[in-house]
């Protein structure tokens, strides 16, 4: 599948295409990439490395980078930052923004209505 299959696929919601562009786009800097979708259709993105990821470095990239994606059926972005190994000092840390104009689903619509 060539890049622009995958964006196409991470835009219309596909976790699993959304993972492999943020991997492809952090590849080479030691980092864990894991992302998930919750019940609140929050898009949880957890960076791991042996030291806890700077969030001046990764937090606003993978935000902005969400943020035009605006991948289908996203409400809010996590993105979670923490070591693998036991040995690290540094916090956790972790921000949680809306996405600016999410983009429902006609599915999605019937099954949420607004109020």
């Amino acid at each position: 599948m060539d890049g622009q299959q995958v964006r196409q696929q991470a835009i219309n919601g596909d976790i699993a295409a959304i993972n492999d562009l943020i991997y492809d786009q952090l590849n080479g800097r030691g980092l864990i990439v894991t992302v998930q979708k919750d019940a609140a259709d929050c898009l949880i993105v957890r960076l791991q490395g042996e030291a806890v990821p700077d969030p001046a470095v990764y937090r606003d990239y993978i935000i902005n980078g969400l943020q035009q994606l605006r991948p289908l059926d996203i409400q809010s972005i996590r993105v979670v930052g923490d070591a693998f190994g036991l040995a690290s000092v540094e916090e956790p840390w972790e921000v949680t923004v809306p996405i600016a104009k999410p983009r429902r689903s006609l599915r999605h619509q019937l099954q949420h209505p607004r109020k």
